[in-house]
């Protein structure tokens, strides 16, 4: 039964040309009125020298399991009769009312007879009685005893001379006749989604798998039985169990949640489609996408069943398997995995060999390379592991084409940001659950825009990398440390191509304006002007932008905003001399959600800015070298904010920025005060105030804490995070802070990170106080520096230009000595 099939039906006989006598037919049927069906339909079809097929002829399957190998009760006796035995695997092809091969919707009375899938047994036994036109006989290539030996062997690695044990080969068999014929019916009925079946029993009989759980077991000191009956429970936990009917069920009920509040049609670009099906034919794909919303794996699984793609099993987290939807998900292709397994080898073991299978048999697994939704829209920093199980799966499956491909999906608006942002300021993520489920989707009536998935280029394993590792995985230092390495160089990788074919949207453009203006409001002729700024330089540095930004622009960008009017996260005040607009109160963690979707496109911008302003307060002749160590500082600052190319590439990046704004930008930052404020109005727009102003006053809410911690005292992170964002409230309320951004617990983690990294928790050596008072300082500096920025850009509102010279830092010092 090789992967080359033919299909017999009424017109076309099943019967090879060969000695009849050495047929045995596979009849893979459920009811008795299939078997005589089918064997009536092979003696109409026998050629003339043949006898009608007896007893010995025949072997019975039922394959109405999908991961249980089919009962085979007569399979064993022909086996044992002769390795010239010819196996020719039959069945019923039952027709469907739609064969184009188009997304068929179940309905109501799918749910109940599983139309889907195929009609149940009462069905079939009707079917055959009064509709016997659908029902139309099918087979699969023949294949001799002797071939199914020589593949089982080489599957399992056994000696030539090796016994074989009877009732696995015939396990394997009747499960090859079944794929086989699986394969055949995909000609009848259209072209079908590519479902796996029998997985944990074709694990379960590979040598090495066997192999792996039984050596941990004896370093557990289980029996080889006690460790294999582990792994089979785990089996039974982690294996999907997909039919077509809960496929199409999930695709359809993915369909009504994301369509109750974003358009039907996701927008996307069907040549990815088409690159992506070519990629999948020759090489295992793991799509490795953004998460923002719940919504974000069913919109990718509805795009892909809507193409007939190859399942794509998505990999969650165990606390999504709720009552309801984890039974369906499962059935569609979810994998759910338990949150810690850290210390459970046999589990891991399982994990990684099931994710070898599904890549060596060309099925894509899906995941979220964050491992959790952004709370504040950026992207996060990836999450090593399942990335880390599926690269060390390749690795055992002697995989080495393994191509992660990233994956962008962004929207319009957001249901969860009010969420998001009550998270951020302290309380407590409601736990999923069915009734959590079923108010998520009551949520979602509010019209949202539209949904939108994109694909970058695929980060090749191993190939895509500086270096490409020559070791198999394994338990020396050395193999772990190049391991990973790699590890963080594809999650990097794949990180930075997403932020590359992540588009700008209206919702973030107009808020990067409003904050930016923050905490003042903008009439509708300054909105436009920005705008019109920040667009053009998008689109002078070839910035992805989404299909709202062409003829139609002005119109789509105040149709968003209405809509964001209407949400209560613009206000829009109409009384005065012209309507003005600004963040609503209490919006600004909200608004700046939608901002950072952006912010990774314009920080070398932001950091240029504030290097050219430290630049301008030196001497002439020095102000070049400050600028590039400001800029190589700002770098590391933040890097647990965002992501960078390496150092090199990094310079090559703001050599080409400040080369594009002003080509002679070098004999200016040397010429003094006066010719950087030149070279800063050239760099229309201002980007450092309304992109990283948040971070920094967060950072500063951080050190300031530190300040008052006690160096004896315990370190208790939790509980100095609680204090943060009480005294970032209280900053607030006093405005020693500006922006409402900078209440947000995850900068308030990232802050924790920096100072950790940088010496000024726990490392009491020196002088951790005076260590503290520098970092404090040199944070506050930057707040002076951004709010010279951030009134840069506000007199250009006012067609005024102001130089540095002419701003007072908001500690009340005297203005900058230049």
């Amino acid at each position: 039964m090789s992967n080359a099939l033919q299909t017999s039906s009424s017109s076309t006989s099943a019967w090879p040309h060969t000695d009849t006598s050495k047929l045995v037919f596979l009849i893979d049927a459920c009811t008795e009125e299939e078997r005589k069906y089918l064997t009536d339909w092979l003696n109409r079809q026998k050629p003339q020298e043949a006898s009608a097929p007896e007893t010995d002829n025949l072997a019975f399957l039922s394959s109405q399991g999908r991961d249980d190998s089919p009962t085979h009760e007569e399979l064993q006796k022909s086996i044992t009769a002769g390795d010239d035995r010819l196996f020719v695997p039959i069945r019923i092809a039952w027709l469907t009312e739609d064969q184009s091969g188009g997304v068929r919707r179940p309905r109501v009375r799918d749910f109940i007879f599983r139309r889907s899938s195929g009609p149940n047994p009462v069905q079939r036994r009707w079917l055959l009685k009064r509709s016997p036109d659908k029902a139309q006989p099918i087979a699969g290539k023949a294949a001799t005893l002797h071939e199914m030996k020589l593949r089982y062997r080489a599957k399992i690695g056994a000696a030539a001379e090796e016994e074989l044990d009877i009732g696995r080969l015939a396990d394997y068999v009747a499960r090859q006749a079944i794929l086989s014929l699986e394969q055949a019916e995909r000609s009848v009925n259209g072209a079908r989604q590519k479902l796996p079946y029998f997985v944990s029993r074709t694990l379960q009989s590979r040598i090495g798998f066997r192999k792996t759980i039984t050596q941990i077991g004896q370093e557990q000191d289980q029996t080889d039985e006690q460790a294999l009956e582990e792994a089979a429970e785990y089996l039974k936990e982690l294996v999907a169990l997909p039919s077509e009917f809960h496929v199409d069920t999930f695709a359809q009920l993915a369909r009504f949640i994301y369509s109750r509040g974003y358009d039907p049609e996701i927008v996307h670009d069907p040549a990815d489609i088409k690159r992506l099906r070519d990629l999948a034919k020759n090489h295992p794909i793991a799509l490795c996408w953004t998460h923002k919303t719940h919504v974000d794996g069913i919109a990718v699984s509805a795009l892909l069943h809507q193409y007939r793609f190859p399942l794509a099993h998505m990999i969650g987290g165990i606390n999504m398997a709720f009552m309801g939807i984890g039974y369906l998900a499962r059935r569609s292709g979810a994998i759910f995995i338990r949150r810690s397994f850290q210390d459970n080898r046999i589990y891991k073991a399982v994990l990684r060999h099931y994710i070898g299978y599904l890549m060596e048999k060309r099925f894509p697994i899906s995941w979220s390379i964050e491992g959790t939704r952004s709370r504040i829209g950026k992207l996060m920093p990836p999450r090593f592991g399942i990335l880390k199980y599926v690269m060390e799966a390749a690795r055992t499956s002697n995989i080495d084409d393994l191509h992660l491909v990233p994956v962008t999906i962004y929207y319009d608006l957001i249901p969860e940001v009010a969420d998001y942002a009550a998270e951020q300021r302290g309380q407590t993520k409601r736990p999923e659950s069915l009734a959590w489920f079923i108010g998520y989707v009551r949520g979602m009536s509010k019209p949202l825009g539209r949904v939108s998935i994109r694909f970058g280029e695929p980060v090749v394993v191993g190939q895509d990398m500086e270096t490409k590792p020559k070791y198999q995985l394994g338990d020396s230092t050395e193999t772990k440390d190049a391991f990973a390495l790699e590890l963080q160089k594809a999650a990097f990788e794949v990180a930075v191509r997403i932020n590359n074919v992540t588009p700008v949207t209206p919702s973030a453009i107009i808020t990067l304006a409003l904050l930016g203006a923050c905490p003042r409001s903008l009439s509708i002729e300054q909105i436009t002007d920005e705008l019109g700024e920040i667009i053009a330089w998008m689109q002078s540095r070839g910035i992805p932008m989404t299909s709202d930004f062409g003829e139609s622009t002005a119109e789509r960008v105040q149709q968003v905003a209405n809509t964001m009017i209407e949400l209560g996260i613009l206000t829009r005040y109409d009384e005065g001399l012209s309507p003005v607009y600004g963040i609503a109160p209490d919006q600004h963690l909200i608004a700046g959600y939608y901002r950072n979707t952006i912010v990774h496109f314009l920080i070398i911008k932001a950091f240029i800015e504030l290097a050219l302003v430290k630049a301008a307060e030196m001497p002439p002749g020095h102000s070049e070298a400050v600028f590039w160590n400001e800029a190589l500082r700002l770098r590391d600052i933040f890097k647990f904010e965002f992501f960078y190319s390496s150092k090199e590439e990094f310079r090559e990046q703001v050599q080409r920025e400040l080369d594009l704004s002003e080509p002679n930008w070098a004999n200016m930052i040397n010429g003094g005060a006066d010719q950087v404020n030149k070279l800063l109005d050239a760099l229309r727009p201002l980007f450092a105030h309304a992109t990283l102003k948040p971070y920094i006053e967060a950072y500063s809410i951080v050190a300031d804490g530190l300040l008052q911690f006690e160096q004896t005292d315990p370190w208790d992170e939790k509980g100095f995070l609680t204090r943060c964002l009480k005294y970032g409230k209280q900053a607030y309320l006093q405005r020693r802070i500006t922006s409402e951004e900078s209440i947000a617990k995850l900068l308030y983690t990232n802050g924790v990170k920096l100072a950790g990294n940088l010496g000024l928790i726990e490392d009491t050596s020196g002088d951790l106080h005076g260590r503290r008072v520098a970092f404090a300082r040199e944070l506050r500096d930057i707040g002076r520096r951004i709010d010279l920025i951030d009134a840069m850009a506000a007199r250009r509102r006012n067609t005024d230009i102001i130089s540095v010279r002419e701003v007072k830092s908001t500690d009340g010092q005297e203005p900058i000595a230049v």
